[in-house]
């Protein structure tokens, strides 16, 4: 941590439980913890957020029946705020709509990062598709993606096995493909069979230059510019030169049209790169990818 210089770091399946106050404190960190419910073992959320960042709201939930843990929180930093939301859903987990519902409630801020375990294996995340039923959350949690137009940002297992091979369980969720940057895949600690994550993610919209303006002629006040134009003085020395006259002249032409006519700026929107427009970011799901996360540190722009 102190060689990534995290401002964010995300655990999931703390083992943690109410009753045993037993988080370990790291110096300028604050900590948020969400403990399972009930007498399943296993689960659990630790979020470290240090201290120079303002929190200004937060929430942990459990499910009932201990098969989900959830941390969201709204983060603001200068004049930036985002949405962090970390979740770990349980192999066996009950409460798949509780899951969803919350996707659909982080993702209506225009910042916003999701990351957590899914458990979700069977999603082919370059394909699109799911070896599950229409039912099964894997089949659900692909559709609620793309109908958000949300962006999946790791494609490579970070989970190993001897015996279970590799796979893909957790996601990293934002609105555009620009928010992540520097993802990188780190041995497991200790004798865990996740990789460590890091990454930086983009706390600002991206603001494109804007087009350069035009006159808009056709809401321009002809009947005013014809009026002004006729109490104007237009003469120019005969004597000066090509470069002299037109340099006159076209500083009495603007003077009698500017006023007019109305210019158009054209501006691309600040939250899309510039070569997407709304139906592209709608229809082509191909942009998303997933990754498994067990450990994770984050840098923010």
């Amino acid at each position: 941590m102190d060689r990534l210089e995290a401002l964010i770091v995300a655990v999931t399946e703390t083992w943690l439980v109410h009753d045993l106050d037993i988080t370990p404190e790291l110096s300028g960190y604050h900590y948020l913890r969400s403990d399972r419910h009930g007498c399943r073992k296993g689960g659990g959320i630790l979020l470290y957020i240090a201290n120079n960042i303002n929190i200004r709201s937060s929430a942990s939930e459990s499910y009932d029946n201990g098969t989900c843990e959830i941390i969201s929180c709204k983060l603001a930093i200068g004049c930036s705020t985002f949405m962090l939301s970390v979740i770990y859903r349980s192999p066996i987990c009950l409460a798949d709509d509780f899951t969803l519902e919350h996707i659909h409630l982080w993702s209506a801020n225009t910042r916003c990062l999701i990351i957590g375990d899914f458990n979700a294996p069977d999603i082919s995340w370059t394909e699109m598709n799911t070896d599950g039923s229409i039912n099964s959350f894997g089949s659900r949690i692909l559709v609620t993606i793309m109908e958000l137009a949300l962006v999946q940002h790791v494609s490579k297992p970070t989970r190993f096995g001897v015996y279970r091979g590799s796979s893909l369980l957790e996601s990293v969720i934002t609105h555009e493909s620009e928010d992540i940057v520097d993802l990188n895949i780190f041995p497991s600690l200790v004798n865990s069979d996740h990789a460590v994550l890091s990454l930086t993610f983009r706390t600002r919209d991206m603001i494109y230059d804007q087009h350069t303006p035009h006159p808009n002629v056709r809401r321009a006040n002809i009947s005013a510019i014809q009026e002004c134009a006729a109490k104007t003085d237009w003469f120019v020395d005969t004597n000066s030169s090509v470069e002299e006259a037109w340099f006159v002249f076209k500083g009495k032409f603007s003077l009698v049209t500017s006023t007019f006519i109305p210019y158009l700026v054209l501006r691309r929107p600040n939250n899309s790169p510039p070569w997407v427009t709304s139906w592209e970011k709608e229809e082509a799901m191909e942009y998303v990818n997933l990754y498994w996360l067990r450990t994770m540190q984050i840098q923010l722009l």
